[in-house]
């Protein structure tokens, strides 16, 4: 089964954000990531919250910027409510 992983990263990261999806995806995982996932249009909120709910795990971007980020702060409180309810593990920090 593929993985999908939601990307959580501050927009200051958007350039390493990139290169570890498109690492990701050359391992078969099934990557969403905003700029990619998000049309002109589309309701952020909705689309991010659809996105997190998709996914098996959020992975975040640790970094002086992320870590400032009221966005990023939100995506990893939603996934860790079911992280803590299931007992199994759906966020994952790299640096």
């Amino acid at each position: 089964m593929m993985a999908r992983v939601f990307i959580s990263h501050s927009h200051k990261d958007k350039l390493t954000a990139k290169r570890v999806a498109a690492y990701l995806k050359e391992s078969s995982a099934e990557v969403w990531i905003d700029d990619e996932s998000i049309l002109v249009g589309d309701s952020i909120p909705d689309r991010i919250g659809e996105g997190i709910q998709s996914s098996d795990f959020v992975l975040v971007l640790l970094s002086s910027q992320s870590v400032k980020s009221g966005w990023v702060k939100r995506e990893v409180e939603t996934k860790l409510g079911e992280e803590i309810s299931t007992g199994k593990v759906k966020v994952l920090a790299i640096l």
